[in-house]
């Protein structure tokens, strides 16, 4: 059959290939991911192996030397494309959420009649997911001599190269998926799944889901031994033929559509990072001179109730103001401001500190009802609940100084209201905890003004889920919603006609006009250190925060950018070290996201930038803050 094949025979080499052909796809499966683009390279790889028919001297099994040609096929594929992001799967799947008609064909495969969810298919998916990540080189090495279990030289001949140099090549692999695939997947000897995996499993029937994935025990729980134990899974997995091939196809397509859209261009991969958040436009080098806005501040009113929490919870209330570097003048004085990064650090690094994770639900006790701010008079001078909710949208800035517009909006919807906080507006990413503490306050203050208890319909907070979340839900008095896009709380439209009572119209008049004089106090213009802000926080996943990139981003040259800064008296050092912190201490406060995804969330180049940093920052390392938080 060789022979004939060799003559030319295309029946005899169809028969030749028939029984190697399912193996040779799932090495190509493996290191190209995309189904369409499989296809393609197996039909090249089958090409070339016919018209090279002649050069298979039958010192190797037939279909190692066919392997051979696919995967060096594949890595020709692997070498013109994009390297995908540790976060494609992520972005990926967030996008299709957002794409009704995306979310909708998930939705249709999942209703298949022959469609159910594996738990192991999903972990071979990630794998080959996470392997995209790798050099070329080295994902070959990793699925050919690990998944596909060709021994060291036979590895080593498919790739070209001696068996040393494979062995270190696939030393390199493992520790990288090791150390990623370890961060992303939740499966293994941990509370629960990955948050992919759930939601995933969620699309299909309940009766069509499958069984949960057993933890390892106790004595296999180092990280050598999980890594076994999700590459034994991977092995076993069918990801070509299994009953989730269809949902996994939809999103194979979607990630590598993704990555292969990226710009490759830095300046275009900077106007794509920072286009959420607008940078103003070129000034020339006079610009410096002109007067600058001071930096967005909080009122002091914020800050004190947190202060007073935190001495309650056992702390010192001199190393409280040390720690977060507080004026007590400002802090004291009624219509005080502090530094708007003062309030974000205290609600991001306060609930490690305390050891209270549910902070958000125990700091509104502390407001100062005796001497209430005016953010609280403005609430409660006003006729009906609607129009208190209205002026506090208009004199949001006064509160928290986080924009030139206000971030909130009150949205009748038929029989309901939302009151949305967008945080894309906002300079500085508003704490989430500060967040629901607002939506107590607006529900506490409805019902103490109208005398009736307001009942809202749902809450949606972007918070991350806690441990518990009866407590938010008993609070709020309605279903809570978290890991949500946007902030909301919905009442009905019919609550806000509610009248107050007590309300004066002399009073309201005064203290709305004096709101009124303090808002033109306000500076009107966003200023350049809130502009690097947010294209430094933008640009962190990119890893793209040099002072070249930054600069470019504003339109601005590297010194020019620099000693506008220095004129601020600040750097760009020092505030990307401010955002990291922040964002770090934000994203530790969600278990289901890994602390190497954290890592490149945050622009650092491994795990273990991540935790010197984040040591220097706390005083302890990321896991123990984590625990901390538990």
């Amino acid at each position: 059959m060789l022979a004939r094949a060799r003559a030319g025979d295309r029946d005899a080499f169809d028969a030749l290939v028939s029984p190697q052909r399912l193996r040779l796809r799932a090495v190509i499966r493996r290191l190209v991911a995309h189904p369409e683009d499989t296809d393609d390279v197996v039909q090249d790889s089958l090409l070339q192996a016919f018209e090279k028919l002649d050069t298979f001297r039958g010192d190797a099994r037939f279909g190692t030397w066919l392997c051979a040609i696919g995967a060096r096929k594949a890595l020709d594929y692997l070498r013109t494309r994009k390297r995908w992001r540790l976060r494609a799967q992520a972005i990926a799947e967030h996008e299709c959420r957002a794409d009704l008609a995306a979310f909708g064909d998930e939705l249709a495969t999942a209703s298949g009649p022959d469609a159910a969810f594996d738990v192991r298919e999903h972990i071979a998916f990630c794998f080959t997911c996470v392997a995209r990540t790798l050099d070329p080189s080295e994902a070959a090495a990793l699925m050919l001599r690990d998944v596909e279990g060709q021994s060291t030289r036979e590895a080593a001949r498919v790739l070209g190269v001696s068996t040393s140099v494979l062995r270190h090549t696939l030393s390199a692999a493992r520790g990288q998926m090791r150390e990623g695939f370890e961060g992303l997947c939740a499966l293994v000897n941990k509370q629960g799944a990955c948050w992919q995996c759930k939601s995933l499993r969620q699309l299909y029937p309940p009766a069509k889901r499958g069984p949960d994935l057993p933890a390892l025990s106790d004595a296999q729980a180092d990280a050598e031994a999980q890594y076994r134990w999700r590459l034994k899974i991977v092995c076993e997995a069918d990801v070509d033929r299994g009953r989730t091939q269809a949902l996994h196809d939809l999103a194979w397509r979607r990630v590598a559509h993704n990555e292969q859209a990226r710009p490759s261009e830095a300046a275009a991969v900077r106007h794509r990072a920072c286009s959420r958040y607008p940078a103003p436009v070129s000034q020339d080098d006079d610009a410096s001179d002109r007067p600058r806005s001071p930096r967005h501040t909080a009122a002091s009113s914020n800050i004190r109730p947190l202060i007073t929490y935190a001495v309650a919870r056992g702390l010192a209330r001199d190393d409280v103001l040390r720690r977060f570097d507080i004026d007590p003048a400002a802090l004291a004085d009624v219509d005080g401001r502090l530094p708007l990064t003062t309030l974000s650090r205290l609600w991001n690094e306060l609930p490690g500190l305390t050891g209270d994770p549910d902070m958000p639900l125990h700091v509104l006790e502390h407001a100062e009802m005796a001497d209430p701010p005016l953010a609280m008079l403005i609430f409660l001078s006003a006729p009906t609940l609607g129009d208190a909710l209205q002026r506090l949208v208009r004199y949001e800035r006064l509160n928290f100084d986080l924009a030139d517009k206000s971030l909130s909006e009150v949205v009748l919807d038929g029989e309901q209201a939302h009151i949305i906080v967008d945080h894309r507006r906002s300079a500085i990413d508003p704490p989430t905890g500060a967040i629901i503490d607002s939506f107590l306050g607006i529900v506490t203050l409805a019902g103490i003004t109208t005398h009736r208890p307001l009942v809202p319909v749902a809450a949606s907070v972007r918070h991350p889920e806690p441990r518990q979340t009866a407590p938010y839900r008993k609070a709020l008095g309605c279903p809570v919603h978290f890991n949500a896009a946007t902030d909301r709380l919905t009442p009905r439209a019919s609550d806000l006609a509610r009248p107050h009572p007590d309300a004066s119209r002399t009073l309201a008049a005064i203290i709305e006009t004096h709101a009124a004089d303090k808002l033109t106090q306000l500076p009107q213009d966003e200023d350049l250190i809130a502009s690097v802000r947010r294209c430094v926080r933008a640009c962190l996943p990119e890893a793209k925060v040099a002072l070249a990139d930054i600069a470019a981003a504003m339109d601005l040259g590297p010194r020019t950018l620099q000693r506008k800064l220095e004129d601020h008296g600040t750097s760009l050092r020092q505030l990307l070290d401010e955002e990291r912190r922040a964002l770090a201490l934000h994203y530790i406060g969600d278990r289901r996201t890994g602390l190497i995804e954290i890592a490149f969330l945050l622009g650092f180049s491994d795990q273990s930038a991540l935790s010197r940093a984040f040591v220097r920052w706390t005083d302890c390392s990321p896991r123990e803050y984590r625990r901390r938080l538990a």
